[in-house]
């Protein structure tokens, strides 16, 4: 294959994932959320499996008598969700800001996504019928609070 019909496969290929797949730069910060919701992406699971794999080959480096490579460190320390902070000060100071930002944000439920968030039950038998009625009262409240929001 020529480098004019490589570059023209990789044209079209780019064409047809941008016709497929929605334009996340342009999305507001909510409904990449949202789309991600909906996909079921634990976003957890993948960092930690970025993580890991990007210290496994850091780890692999060292052990072949080579330094691993910064760019591949720094990688592996961004996807770290753990509270140890980054030998880069400047990479721990972006992660303390991260921290910092998480402890500000208010929990946001996707639009038309509303779902109850009940407190935790112990077992019906475990609930007195005063139990009952204060936890059914603020599942109520709850819910009608979220329909009301997705509404506006």
């Amino acid at each position: 294959m020529s480098k004019n019909d490589h570059k023209k496969d990789a044209q079209l290929l780019e064409e047809l994932m941008g016709a497929i797949l929605p334009d996340v730069e342009e999305m507001s910060r909510e409904e990449v959320d949202s789309l991600l919701a909906e996909s079921g992406c634990d976003l957890r699971a993948i960092r930690k499996s970025l993580h890991t794999a990007a210290s496994e080959l850091a780890a692999s480096c060292r052990r072949n008598g080579q330094a691993a490579p910064k760019t591949l460190v720094a990688f592996a320390e961004a996807m770290d969700d753990s509270p140890i902070l980054p030998r880069d000060p400047k990479a721990a100071e972006v992660k303390a800001v991260g921290w910092i930002r998480q402890l500000g944000q208010v929990f946001h439920v996707p639009a038309g996504q509303a779902r109850v968030l009940e407190a935790y039950r112990k077992g019906e038998a475990d609930l007195s019928d005063r139990d009952r009625v204060t936890l059914d009262g603020a599942a109520a409240k709850l819910r009608k609070k979220l329909t009301d929001d997705e509404s506006r």
